[in-house]
């Protein structure tokens, strides 16, 4: 072969341990410009190989490790009994199982929907306002508002929202729709018995 080349490859010299070298041929050639001998270079890089070895021994460790996390993320938010979610000030990035089953939506609807558009209007600017308190840093804790199911009623959520130094949101909800209906009952129960009362002082 005329044309230079390079490889590498190992050698074991007698009595020696193996070595990677790096060699590189190229050919002399004569006044006919055919080839009359070979130049050959070697260069130990036993150490360099080494060091490549373990950088694509800690990549793949630190693969794994990625892999295990993610799996275990994924667990928790499939198996959270409460809304848990990531995102941003402007939508989510990721949901729970509990956040599609409260809500009915599928958690890709979910992840493409401003979260915005489901709120109640009446709680928009009070939402807001606690957006802006997070993204100042604050935390939100016990932030109520109600969220439009995909059947058109409405959830009443209870949230804790905390934010990050990397600019995520983390949410954490409970559903307390039956709680708000059931305090909307006894209200209802404590004012009829209060008229009752004020009529039967009348008499």
């Amino acid at each position: 072969d005329r044309e230079p080349g390079e490889s590498r490859h190992r050698l074991r010299a007698p009595g020696e341990t193996e070595r990677w070298v790096w060699s590189t041929v190229a050919p002399v050639s004569g006044a006919d410009g055919e080839p009359r001998a070979f130049v050959a270079t070697l260069v130990d890089v036993t150490s360099s190989k080494a060091a490549e070895d373990d950088v694509r021994a800690l990549n793949q460790e630190l693969a794994r490790r990625v892999e295990e996390g993610l799996r275990e993320r994924d667990r928790f938010f499939d198996l959270a009994r409460d809304l848990v979610c990531v995102g941003t000030l402007d939508r989510l990035l990721l949901v729970g199982r509990a956040c599609s089953e409260t809500l009915g939506y599928t958690t890709d609807a979910l992840c493409s929907t401003d979260v915005r558009e489901t709120l109640h209007p009446d709680d928009r600017e009070a939402y807001g306002a606690m957006l802006a308190r997070v993204a100042a840093g604050e935390r939100a804790i016990d932030f109520v508002s109600r969220l439009r199911h995909e059947d058109g009623t409405w959830r009443w959520i209870s949230w804790s929202v905390v934010p990050s130094g990397a600019g995520a949101i983390y949410g954490m909800g409970r559903d307390v729709t039956e709680v708000r209906q059931q305090e909307e009952e006894l209200r209802h129960v404590a004012e009829e018995l209060r008229d009752e009362l004020d009529q039967a002082v009348a008499r």
